[in-house]
């Protein structure tokens, strides 16, 4: 699959870990928010489907930290350069 689509940003974030415990020079803290990559994908109503069959056997590990995906809706796109709008830009 080839998605242009694609924007990966580096977050601080915690789940339901609830962060961890550190210790450093022999005192503990605890680190609320970890170090996450969040991966936003642009894609037509009719790949959602196989974007996240996809994103779930390809990702998971069984682990805590394994993620989560949310679905929104997009309105519409925009292309500023050439003022061209509609599904064909996603």
């Amino acid at each position: 699959m080839d998605y242009l689509g694609l924007m990966v940003t580096e977050v601080k974030g915690r789940g339901n870990q609830k962060g961890i415990s550190e210790v450093w020079c022999g005192t503990k803290y605890q680190v609320d928010l970890l170090s996450k990559i969040k991966i936003e994908i642009s894609v037509s109503d009719a790949d959602v489907k196989k974007i996240v069959c996809m994103i779930n056997n390809e990702f998971l590990t069984g682990s805590i930290g394994d993620g989560k995906l949310f679905i929104y809706d997009v309105e519409n796109v925009y292309r500023i350069l050439t003022r061209e709008f509609g599904e064909g830009f996603l």
